[in-house]
């Protein structure tokens, strides 16, 4: 005999709903699809299961919602900063007022005004400590040039890795020449935004020439290289012959 309780309205809700089942409690699933999450078979530590405990997602859903992996997370944010900027837009949607602003004119009010009831209460804007002048003290100061600097410091790394070196399957190599990034930060393949891509070469003797592209892309174009597609269309005629011949009625005999 199993029974719902939920605390809202019959809504569930993460954290909110249960499901008793001969005296045993099951959670839904943190994604928030409302469905019972499974119960964990045997202990694995580094998932945090507990074995006879609710686990927290079903299989598939920890990409859904509030579990969403850091990683993710931050890929889909540069993506979407990425995508924000080549259609020149502010991170919450506004048109950008003018090219030389990365934010839209509310939202530099928004950070204007905040500075300033900050000054006026006398307390950083980020810590809370007592400040006299500025709206942030001497550490979160400090704190902002030595993140500053390193931010500077990673972008030039950045930069020379993509214009100066090449992964081969010969080694590393450095001191190349090789064409610029996308500006609109796009597939030259597949035409997709991404954050990150290769640099796909043909020639070993000119390694610098090549285009950019993402990894699946990139994938298939070392397919392609290898002669897998003709070996692709080879399989599949051969299948469909195959099949072709299983489907077509036997004759009498």
């Amino acid at each position: 005999m199993s029974e719902w309780i939920s605390i809202k309205d019959q809504e569930p809700s993460i954290n909110q709903s249960v499901l008793i089942t001969n005296g045993k409690v099951m959670k839904f699933c943190e994604c928030g699809c409302g469905r019972p999450a499974p119960i964990a078979t045997r202990t694995h530590g580094s998932m945090g299961h507990v074995k006879g405990q609710p686990i927290k997602f079903i299989k598939g859903h920890k990409r859904r919602g509030p579990g969403l992996s850091e990683t993710l997370a931050a890929t889909r944010r540069r993506e979407r900063r990425t995508l924000n900027k080549v259609q020149g837009l502010c991170h919450c949607g506004r048109v950008l007022d003018s090219p030389l602003h990365s934010t839209c004119m509310v939202c530099r009010k928004q950070v204007n005004t905040s500075h300033e009831v900050a000054k006026a209460n006398k307390k950083c804007i980020r810590c809370g400590n007592h400040t006299e002048v500025t709206a942030t003290c001497r550490s979160c100061l400090d704190k902002e040039k030595v993140r500053q600097k390193n931010t500077e410091v990673r972008q030039k790394a950045i930069k020379y890795r993509r214009t100066r070196r090449l992964n081969t399957s010969k080694g590393i190599l450095w001191g190349l020449s090789k064409r610029p990034w996308p500006k609109d930060g796009c597939c030259e393949l597949c035409g997709k935004i991404k954050s990150r891509m290769s640099y796909h070469h043909w020639d070993d003797l000119r390694p610098s020439m090549g285009i950019w592209v993402c990894y699946s892309c990139h994938d298939i174009a070392e397919g392609v290289e290898a002669g897998l597609d003709e070996r692709y269309l080879q399989l599949t005629d051969k299948i469909e012959y195959l099949e072709n011949l299983l489907d077509k009625p036997l004759g009498r005999v």
